[in-house]
């Protein structure tokens, strides 16, 4: 049997027992690849490859997740000091998504910082 043959086996086996039992069969398969996951990303040596895996890792990640990555890299990063480059670069990309108004109002709280 190949591989497409096991894929469309798997396929037509979940889609019946999704019309059996579809809140059980989708916990099944999501505990199943939570458990067969890559698990948490592993910190490479090199720097290059740190932004590289965390591209990967936010190009994968829904909406809610990259909140929850966003907000606690936040909380890490005041807890050490930041270079001011460092600082000028997340403050760009910051810039990037606002809307016009937005920027008005940004512009002018950093103007009273």
């Amino acid at each position: 049997m190949t591989n497409e043959e096991r894929a469309e086996h798997l396929w037509r086996a979940l889609n019946s027992c999704c019309g059996l039992n579809k809140d059980l069969t989708i916990s099944t398969v999501t505990h199943w690849l939570e458990y067969h996951g890559a698990g948490m990303p592993e910190v490479p040596l090199m720097e290059e490859r740190v932004r590289d895996d965390a591209k990967l890792w936010a190009a994968c990640a829904n909406q809610a997740e990259l909140e929850a990555y966003l907000a606690a890299a936040v909380i890490e990063m005041e807890k050490t000091p930041i270079t001011h480059k460092v600082a000028k670069r997340m403050a760009a990309l910051s810039w990037r998504t606002m809307n016009a108004e937005d920027r008005v109002k940004f512009k002018n709280w950093i103007d009273q910082q």
